[in-house]
């Protein structure tokens, strides 16, 4: 099973795991991912609870707990946990995607980037820790970087046949009106509302250009016929 979590525009992946665990350890682990499976993320940090009075060295514990924290936004004690977890497996990618996930919510994009790097290095086919990534190098304004990241998120993505992502081009859309490269992020947002045409940022942001567009049309050679076409 393989869950996708938005969180205020991250992609959080869950991924199952083949536990060698046993009696009661295996009954309160398994617990805790139903509870989270449904949502009920506190429910579950409490049989993850159990599961770490059992036995302190289960590091599916400390990941699916940090999971769970995550979820609830006490993203203070998913990097405590996350880190913990690291202490005892560092080869699991995905619990450094997570665990720059919490960082960056707190606001610590630099460390949150070391922590996607990190899980590129161990999975580089994961589309997820480049979007990941891309998202705090814009925080940080160093939109080349997120431009090139959200790209290979969108390459990486297509070549596993996954559904296109439309937020990984409304994001790199944004990428691209920061630096003033209007027409790729008219099509990036074109895009990302033909496979979203519910996505509020990317048609607001369309209209912006096509706004700025109409007022100075020798500045913006061809946008609105690019956007009129879309439109029609």
């Amino acid at each position: 099973m393989h869950l996708l979590l938005l969180l205020a525009g991250f992609f959080i992946s869950f991924d199952s795991m083949a536990l060698p665990l046993l009696g009661k350890v295996k009954d309160y682990n398994s617990t805790g991912n139903f509870y989270f499976s449904i949502g009920n993320y506190q429910e579950a940090i409490q049989y993850y609870n159990l599961v770490l009075h059992s036995d302190p060295t289960v590091f599916e514990a400390y990941h699916n707990r940090g999971n769970a924290y995550l979820a609830l936004g006490r993203n203070e004690e998913a990097v405590r946990d996350y880190t913990s977890a690291i202490l005892l497996d560092s080869d699991f990618y995905e619990t450094y995607n997570n665990r720059g996930l919490a960082q960056a919510a707190m606001g610590k994009h630099d460390d949150a980037v070391k922590d996607y790097t990190k899980a590129i290095t161990l999975k580089p086919s994961n589309p997820l820790s480049h979007y990941n990534r891309g998202i705090s190098y814009a925080a940080l304004g160093e939109f080349d970087k997120a431009i090139v990241d959200y790209t290979k998120a969108i390459e990486l993505n297509a070549a596993i046949s996954n559904p296109a992502v439309p937020e990984f081009h409304n994001n790199r859309g944004n990428a691209y009106l920061k630096i003033e490269q209007y027409e790729e992020a008219v099509k990036d947002y074109i895009t990302a509302l033909k496979l979203n045409p519910n996505l509020s940022e990317a048609r607001n942001n369309l209209a912006l250009i096509k706004e700025w567009a109409e007022k100075s049309p020798s500045m913006f050679p061809g946008l609105c016929t690019l956007i009129f076409f879309f439109n029609s």
